[in-house]
C-alpha cells in the first residue's frame, strides 16, 4: 500500500512540474513573439519618420506645450507649425522640450497628419512595452529551465 501512495504521489508532482514547465514555455514564446514584434513596429516608425525627413515636407515649429506622460517615458508635445497647431508623441528623456523651444518638424505628403519632430525618436505603444514583454520572456525562460532541471533531478526516484 505504502509503495502504492508513494508511486502515485510522484507520479502526481511530475505531472504537475512538466505541465508548469510547458506553461512557462508557451508563455516565453508569446513574450518573445510579442518582443519581436514591437522591435518590427518601432523599425517601421522609424523608416517612416526617416522617409518624411528625407522626402517629405521638413519645417520650423514652436514648441507650444511638452507635457509628460505616464507611459514610459512618453512626451505629449504640442507644436505651431505656421499658425498651426499639431500634436506628437515623443520619447521624453532623449531631449527634454520645453515651450517656445525651436524645433524642425517633418510629415510625408501621403500622411501629413502624422508629424514627426527631427531629432527625436517616435512613441509607440510596443516600444513602451518592450522592457515588460522582455522581462516576461526572461522570467518564464528560467521557470521554464527549472522546471526542466526539477524534472530531470527528481523523476527517477
Amino acid at each position: 500500500m505504502v509503495r502504492s501512495d508513494l508511486v502515485e504521489n510522484g507520479a502526481i508532482t511530475w505531472m504537475r512540474t512538466r505541465r508548469f514547465g510547458l506553461g512557462a514555455v508557451i508563455t516565453a514564446l508569446v513574450a518573445l513573439a510579442l518582443l519581436a514584434h514591437s522591435y518590427r513596429v518601432d523599425d517601421r516608425e522609424r523608416a517612416a519618420q526617416r522617409d518624411a525627413e528625407a522626402h517629405g515636407v521638413v519645417v520650423p515649429a514652436v514648441v507650444e506645450v511638452a507635457l509628460g506622460g505616464s507611459e514610459q517615458y512618453r512626451t505629449d508635445v504640442q507644436v505651431d507649425i505656421q499658425g498651426v497647431k499639431r500634436a506628437a508623441k515623443v520619447f521624453g528623456p532623449d531631449h527634454p522640450l520645453t515651450r517656445g523651444m525651436a524645433v524642425r518638424v517633418a510629415w510625408a505628403p501621403a500622411d501629413p497628419t502624422r508629424i514627426y519632430i527631427v531629432g527625436e525618436r517616435p512613441w509607440t505603444w510596443w516600444a513602451a512595452m518592450r522592457p515588460l514583454f522582455a522581462a516576461i520572456a526572461f522570467v518564464s525562460l528560467l521557470l521554464a529551465l527549472t522546471g526542466l532541471v526539477w524534472d530531470f533531478a527528481f523523476a527517477r526516484e
